[in-house]
């Protein structure tokens, strides 16, 4: 049960704003969610940009953790979520990749369709110029 007290106290210092206590948090539990997080994903890269959003996300929602039961499964619960967010985001961005090539394929030499076209693949550049950087590498990279 001193574990259990332990880290209440830990969250709800962390709640108050207290810096140390969320980087003795950090370090409890980065090395482990980021394995989980790079054995799901298949990407240490990743993991760690996904991990690092985790822990902002709680950083920036402190005030909230007073109120969860167990901090633990709340974490992985987080860092699922986020990766399913993230393989559906990918999905989409694939998608658009494979909307403009089809585009750029199909496109005949008239004045109206490469207008279109450009038009087309502007705003779906657009969109993706809208991703986080890293985000942005990691889909050129691949």
């Amino acid at each position: 049960m001193k574990d259990v007290s332990e880290e209440i106290e830990l969250l709800l210092r962390i709640a108050d704003g207290d810096r140390l206590a969320f980087n003795l948090l950090y370090k409890k539990y980065l090395q482990n969610l980021r394995k989980f997080v790079a054995s799901i994903s298949g990407n240490t890269d990743l993991a760690d940009e996904l991990v690092q959003d985790i822990f902002v996300k709680i950083w920036l929602n402190r005030k909230n953790l007073p109120l969860i039961g167990s901090f633990k499964p709340y974490l992985y619960r987080c860092a699922r979520n986020l990766l399913i967010d993230y393989i559906r985001k990918s999905k989409t961005q694939i998608r658009i990749k494979e909307v403009s090539k089809t585009l750029e394929e199909n496109c005949s030499a008239s004045t109206d369709d490469n207008l279109i076209y450009s038009q087309t693949l502007s705003q779906l550049y657009s969109g993706l110029n809208l991703l986080p950087e890293k985000r942005k590498k990691l889909l050129s990279s691949k």
